[in-house]
């Protein structure tokens, strides 16, 4: 657990080829696996790597499916990548994952971020799009309560619906 502790000051710290080097090493040594993957994952992607981000990051959820983290970072590599149609795969899932795991509520806002970018890319809707686009205003406006997880699933369905 530690070398993950460590690991991820490095990341926050920007010293990115450090936390490479540790999340490697606690994943050889059995700890934290999951977490030692999807961090590696971060780390490639914030090094430039997307290729290599985008394959650990598809490898975590072939272990363990339904995390947020590598879900929300497919998309937003998607993204970065110029692929809005994937990003929106990606990020619509990343929303209605982050609101159904308390632990992940704060990739919430990312993910819709990341979302409303990818659907402007796409969208010929203009309507669905003004639907989710007023959802996620009101996510920012509503504490933490039954009406933002409900509001979250709401502009969540609108994207994955949008062809």
């Amino acid at each position: 657990q530690v070398l993950m502790i460590v690991g991820h000051n490095a990341l926050q710290t920007g010293r990115l080829r450090e936390s490479l080097v540790l999340f490697c090493i606690a994943l050889r040594l059995k700890e934290s696996l999951q977490d030692a993957i999807e961090f590696i994952g971060v780390a490639l992607q914030h090094l430039g790597y997307h290729e290599c981000a985008i394959s650990t990051h598809l490898h975590a959820l072939s272990l363990t499916p339904n995390r947020t983290l590598p879900t929300l970072n497919l998309g937003l590599l998607y993204l970065h990548n110029s692929q809005p149609h994937k990003a929106r795969a990606w990020l619509s899932r990343a929303c209605l994952l982050s609101c159904a795991d308390a632990t992940s509520l704060d990739l919430c806002g990312p993910a819709i971020q990341g979302l409303g970018s990818a659907l402007a890319l796409v969208e010929e809707s203009e309507q669905s799009l003004r639907s989710f686009l007023l959802c996620a205003r009101l996510l920012h406006t509503i504490p933490a309560s039954p009406t933002r997880i409900e509001c979250l699933m709401s502009a969540a369905s609108i994207a994955s619906e949008m062809k």
